[in-house]
């Protein structure tokens, strides 16, 4: 299920280059990231709790739509997901953005 927790990739100017979301699942209890990008950029995907991390590099391709890997976060757990985005050459193509922390 989405969380609501969203954040916009951003580069150093502030010009939008994709969205981060933030997902959880109550049937096995683990938090996931997904980036929505131009086809042709790559970057990374990584989710945090308190305790741990977990990243993902994902290669042009797959329409700008890319899921990261799960994370243990049980109920009570919070959780937040950063997501990088390079789509193209220069500064003003390579940009980030960080979720607010959900605790479900």
């Amino acid at each position: 299920m989405n969380t609501g927790k969203y954040a916009s990739l951003k580069n150093e100017v502030g010009d939008h280059l994709g969205t981060i979301r933030l997902f959880y699942s109550r049937h096995c209890g683990t938090n996931w990231g997904e980036v929505s990008v131009a086809t042709r950029a790559s970057g990374s995907i990584t989710v945090y709790t308190s305790a741990k991390s977990r990243s993902f590099t994902y290669r042009p391709g797959n329409g700008g739509h890319h899921w990261g890997n799960m994370i243990y976060a049980p109920s009570g757990v919070c959780a937040k997901a950063m997501g990088t985005v390079t789509a193209g050459a220069g500064r003003a193509n390579k940009g980030s953005g960080t979720t607010a922390k959900a605790c479900d």
